[in-house]
């Protein structure tokens, strides 16, 4: 017997399955630390797309969502930054009902210098394009 040849085809399985292992390890502490991203349809109030900025045409996402808690909505925007689950999280207010919510918060607009949520002067919520572009 050719002790060699052997030895060279053991070590070549052995060297697969332990790459073959590693893959699948990465695979799952990957999907580990990625939490995805879901909202429910019922919760959504308005989501929207960033201009092109820093970092080109929809990099950032506003997410406007609310939640109820007892009797009221807590209504916050999420804005996510790039394709990851990072983003950041701010807190527009609480209503009575989702249709406030709508009237409130619905409208999300974009200009070249800011993120601006909602059409009521009262209630509007400014976000600075320097803040939301800091995140790096």
């Amino acid at each position: 017997m050719n002790y060699k040849k052997i030895s060279v085809f053991l070590l070549m399985i052995v060297i697969l399955l332990t790459t073959i292992s590693l893959m699948l390890a990465y695979k799952s502490i990957s999907f580990a630390f990625q939490t995805p991203v879901s909202y429910q349809l019922e919760n959504l109030i308005s989501i929207s797309r960033s201009p092109k900025w820093k970092y080109g045409k929809g990099f950032y996402v506003a997410v406007i969502t609310l939640k109820k808690e007892g009797t009221i909505f807590k209504v916050n925007c999420k804005v996510h930054i790039g394709n990851e689950n990072h983003f950041e999280s701010i807190a527009l207010g609480n209503v009575s009902s989702k249709e406030e919510a709508y009237s409130l918060w619905g409208k999300i607009r974009w200009t070249d210098t800011s993120l601006i949520i909602g059409s009521d002067k009262q209630s509007q919520v400014t976000v600075e394009r320097s803040e939301i572009e800091s995140h790096r």
